[in-house]
């Protein structure tokens, strides 16, 4: 039997409102809203996990207001990083998965409710 998997359901854009709250460091905080569209889904062959058919959808936009807290890298930060030569990219990843490892241990969370990048 075949099974469903969704397609292109990213988050289209979070953006940020004006009041923005700052924590004593670079991280912060404030209102935003996040908008996913989903395009689509592919049709998959259970026992061999084969793309057999792809659905497009015409759906409105999901868009609801939430809070969000971000980490600003500092410009001495960069600068640094760009200096010796080492990929800033990379870093912000790699960062990113942290922090993502260590949330539980701060806030009563599931993964599902946090993401990075």
């Amino acid at each position: 039997p075949p099974l469903s998997s969704g397609r292109d359901a990213a988050p289209e854009e979070m953006g940020v409102g004006e009041k923005v709250e700052t924590v004593g460091s670079c991280a912060q905080f404030g209102p935003a809203t996040h908008t996913s569209t989903f395009t689509g889904f592919f049709k998959v062959w259970q026992k061999s996990g084969q793309v057999f058919d792809l659905v497009d959808l015409h759906l409105p936009k999901v868009e609801y207001d939430t809070l969000a807290t971000w980490i600003r890298v500092p410009d001495s930060a960069r600068a640094a990083t760009y200096e010796e030569g080492r990929e800033m990219r990379a870093g912000l990843h790699a960062a990113g998965h942290a922090i993502l490892n260590a949330l539980p241990m701060f806030v009563l969370c599931n993964p599902e409710d946090a993401a990075v990048e």
